[in-house]
């Protein structure tokens, strides 16, 4: 009886290793997703650095010259015209 038991308890452990297996993958997947979000922040938070030191080396004279090409209005082209003209994707119909 104890030999069946013996066989039983190494089937039943041997059973369980591929499940071992497929947690250690698992895990694996997670602290890879983690580490690749980490280094997506990482590297967004250098380029808004990046960013907030170019305009603070800009001198102000070009960065309000900038600042007012961005707001203002587009001057209508052929392309702004189609893509304005386009249906949108939200607006089903």
């Amino acid at each position: 009886a104890a030999a069946g038991i013996d066989q039983a308890a190494q089937l039943g452990e041997q059973a369980r290793q591929p499940l071992h297996l497929i947690e250690d993958h698992q895990l694996v997947a997670v602290a890879l997703q983690e580490q690749a979000g980490f280094a997506q922040a990482a590297r967004a938070a250098a380029q808004e650095l990046l960013v907030e030191q170019a305009w603070c080396a800009m001198a102000p004279e070009a960065y309000e010259a900038f600042r007012q090409q961005l707001d203002a209005p587009a001057n209508p082209n052929e392309r702004l015209q189609r893509t304005m003209a386009a249906p949108r994707p939200w607006q089903a119909g």
